[in-house]
């Protein structure tokens, strides 16, 4: 055959090794030929589990009947298997939700002892301190309410170290008759009190405390009980301070001493009882025992009696905490008040009350040590008969507090436990006797739930394993059936493994029908091999197979294929055959490093193969910058010569967009390089030449035609012969060829019509410009705009070979653009 090489125009002259590559595939002096062996397609045209499963049904299809006998036998014993191996995992689940659920139940029981032992430890302690209160009084002959401790300090020191409590005050009862002498006393013993009380506070304050003694305040004190001035909400016209009597008749309960010690003496004589704790106070008059009152506001004694630094630091040593609102301070973490009556007598609890012991505590206190180091994933939610809740998680010995309100799980409501916050126990100590809830009194109680973490720890894959321990013994069992499968078992799992590392590279290098046969032909010469090995012991045998089927014996040495089988050969009447080089490629190539080099025709390459899948053309092979491309192989195709048309002009745009988009990185010429395409329609036979390495081919005039069509081509056009386009104007598409003005001198084939493809140039003017433009800073983005755009501009088609092609007609167009538009 003649050289195929063509003269190149003037524009391409740097550029003709590049149709060097493309003419490279004529054969031999009779027929032309082209050798197609396609390289590795990262995207495939399937996903890897449909090849999976084609390689390997391939490679079962000659024992079909020996698998349905294997499927039968393997069912029977495989049901047997999962009865009971679901019977041990039904057991063992159990077993670990038995042990779940146990094990929750022990760790409730655990915080209903913790919690039992801190509660009995503070109301012992608090009535201790009420009797240390009267023993001190009666031990200094002093008479309520006229009663100084000088000791208070150092023992609510010691009660706030022991029981956790933040403060305590304490409220003598004065009656309305007293009130003179009462001022009288104030006066003439705050002072000292004070003096006392604050030296005490500050030898025995914490390590790490904030409080100075220059934060103690000297001044005056009312010298009478006075009602601290409600909030009338107008600044203007704050309410009044009212002394006693003028708020109510007695009794009155003065504040007296506290400890800590306070910053400021007005806090002497202040008395809540008509507004704050007039129903605790009622309460525990009532009650002549310990009551627990609703939460108390204890922002309102930051500066009188607490100090902010210290009570943060307090709070943050006990648990840790976030905030659901916008309260970032452990001043807004629940507190309660505990009305701890003083009497007159010792252990007489009939005896007059004389005053109340007001113990303000956090309840952070008691949320801590209530399990175990290391156990978390239990939530408590504490509530109380006042209508409030507060949420917290438990995490060992320590907790974190979530916010005011429930917050568990309420897929695990049903595992709830309540546990009282037992209190209102008699005063006689007897803590087995709980009386009754008086108005005024708040109960609390734990309701403790599970979570979703704490069941987690306590299921494992102990279950899964026995099953599939099970599993594995019937497995035994069927071992000797499996021996008889050894050998398809081996090739298939070779197969299968090979197939699933190189399964692009498998499925692109062959169509179908030549794919299966070359594998009946590799699975033919492994059985040839495996009984060649298995009688080369035996001479005699060995000999017989030589005379009886020499053929077959070269072939199984390699040197020649085996005749018995049929070539791998089809003709293909009717084909369109696709060559594209990229113009200025060479010289381009030349000032790049190969990195840059492979950069490109990856980028272009990739988006040809995209596009090759979508429009349902087969690519034939890529060498260098030349892409090669067929459709009607290997199936038919009616419209192969449309079909292949699109594809052609596809991949001319779409290289545009791809090297607009590569201009940053590789260059501003990149943009410069244009596609030139050839097509051409005619017979083509296909089929694989089976050796050491089987490869499919392609064989006929229609291929070095094709070659031709772009060897004389110009740059970033598409040039068809009059075969393509008489094939073209068949299926009505006509208007998209444009006779070229000269005629083409082709090697072999002598002057030549040819002609140009445009399709629907005008449909594309406005949004590939602007696809192109956002290509320049964003490649990725404007391969996808371009793909959006050609599946606006060319209706969907169905993707697989065969069938008529399609003309769509767009009734609703946008101004400016035309009506029918063929696709």
């Amino acid at each position: 055959m003649d050289d195929l090489n063509m003269p190149r125009r003037e524009e391409d002259e740097d550029d003709s090794s590049s149709g060097e590559d493309c003419d490279d595939y004529e054969g031999g002096d009779r027929d032309s030929m082209y050798t197609a062996s396609q390289a590795f397609d990262a995207q495939g045209r399937r996903s890897s589990m449909e090849q999976h499963n084609a390689i390997h049904k391939m490679t079962q299809e000659d024992t079909k009947q020996i698998l349905l006998w294997k499927m039968m036998v393997l069912l029977i014993i495989t049901g047997t298997a999962a009865l009971v191996s679901t019977g041990a995992y039904i057991f063992l689940a159990k077993g670990e939700e038995q042990n779940y659920q146990d094990s929750y139940s022990n760790f409730v029981n655990t915080i209903r002892d913790s919690a039992e032992f801190h509660a009995s430890n503070m109301f012992i302690t608090l009535r201790s301190f009420s009797d240390q209160i009267t023993v001190e009084a009666i031990g200094s002959n002093q008479e309520f309410p006229f009663v100084t401790i000088p000791s208070f300090e150092a023992m609510g020191s010691s009660v706030r170290s022991i029981t956790g409590v933040e403060i305590i005050n304490w409220h003598v009862i004065v009656e309305e008759h007293q009130l003179g002498d009462w001022a009288n006393y104030t006066l003439s013993n705050y002072q000292t009190m004070l003096a006392e009380s604050r030296a005490t506070g500050i030898r025995l304050q914490p390590e790490g405390s904030a409080i100075q003694q220059s934060d103690f305040v000297e001044g005056d004190i009312l010298p009478l009980p006075y009602k601290v001035p409600s909030d009338t909400g107008d600044p203007n016209a704050p309410g009044e301070l009212l002394l006693a009597p003028d708020y109510g008749p007695g009794p009155y309960f003065p504040a007296w001493m506290t400890s800590p010690p306070i910053f400021h003496p007005a806090f002497i004589n202040v008395d809540p009882a008509p507004d704050a704790l007039l129903m605790p106070i009622k309460a525990v008059m009532q009650a002549r025992r310990l009551v627990l009152t609703d939460t108390v506001p204890v922002q309102n004694l930051a500066d009188f009696s607490i100090n902010a630094q210290d009570h943060e630091n307090y709070h943050a040593s006990l648990v840790n905490y976030t905030y659901n609102g916008g309260n970032t301070t452990a001043f807004f973490h629940p507190h309660s008040a505990i009305m701890v009556p003083v009497f007159e007598q010792l252990n007489n609890p009939s005896s007059r009350i004389v005053g109340t012991a007001v113990i303000i505590f956090p309840w952070d206190r008691y949320l801590i040590n209530l399990l175990p180091e290391g156990v978390t994933g239990l939530t408590c939610v504490l509530r109380n008969s006042c209508g409030k809740a507060w949420t917290y998680d438990l995490v060992g010995n320590s907790a974190l507090y979530r916010g005011e309100g429930d917050f568990h799980d309420p897929n695990y409501s049903h595992t709830e436990v309540v546990l009282p916050f037992q209190h209102n126990t008699s005063a006689e100590q007897d803590d087995s006797v709980v009386m009754e809830t008086v108005p005024g009194e708040c109960d609390y109680s734990y309701h403790i739930f599970a979570t979703q973490e704490f069941e987690n720890d306590y299921k494992s894959a102990l279950p899964w394993a026995l099953t599939l321990v099970v599993s594995l013994t019937f497995v035994g069992m069927i071992a000797t059936f499996w021996i008889y499968d050894t050998f398809v078992h081996r090739r298939n799992t070779k197969v299968v493994t090979h197939a699933t590392k190189t399964n692009a590279i498998v499925d692109s290098l062959f169509p179908t029908e030549a794919k299966n046969r070359l594998l009946e032909d590799e699975e033919e010469k492994q059985r040839q091999r495996k009984e060649q090995k298995k009688n080369a012991k035996n001479p005699y045998k060995v000999m017989e197979q030589q005379q009886a089927n020499p053929e077959g014996a070269l072939s199984n040495n390699g040197s020649a294929h085996n005749s018995k089988s049929d070539p791998i050969a089809n003709l293909h009447p009717e084909c369109t055959v696709y060559f594209a080089d990229i113009a200025g490629f060479t010289s381009w190539s030349s000032k790049r490093e190969p990195v840059e080099v492979f950069k490109l025709l990856e980028a272009i390459y990739s988006a040809f193969d995209e596009l090759a899948k979508r429009r349902g053309v087969f690519k034939v092979e890529t060498i260098g910058d030349c892409y090669v491309a067929i459709t009607g192989v290997p199936e038919a195709q009616n419209d192969h010569a449309v079909r292949m048309a699109k594809f052609a002009w596809d991949t001319r745009e779409r290289m545009r967009v791809v090297t607009k988009g590569l201009e940053g990185t590789l260059g501003a010429d990149t943009s410069a390089l244009e596609l030139r395409v050839g097509l051409h329609s005619g017979p083509v036979t296909a089929g694989v030449l089976r050796g050491e390495k089987s490869r499919f081919q392609l064989f006929g005039d229609t291929v070095n035609t094709a070659s031709r069509m772009e060897s004389n081509g110009e740059k970033g056009k598409i040039q068809v012969s009059e075969a393509t386009a008489e094939r073209v104007r068949e299926l009505g598409r006509g208007a998209w060829l444009t006779a070229r003005e000269d005629l083409i001198e082709a090697k072999g084939k002598g002057k030549m019509q040819t002609y140009w493809l445009e399709i629907n140039r005008r449909a594309y003017t406005s949004t590939t410009s602007t696809s192109m433009d956002q290509s320049a800073t964003n490649m990725t983005s404007a391969i996808a705009s371009a793909a959006d755009h050609y599946e606006d501009t060319f209706a969907d088609e169905p993707l697989s070979r065969g069938g008529e092609p399609e003309v769509l007609s767009r009734a609703d167009e946008a101004p400016g653009m035309t009506t029918d538009i063929e696709v």
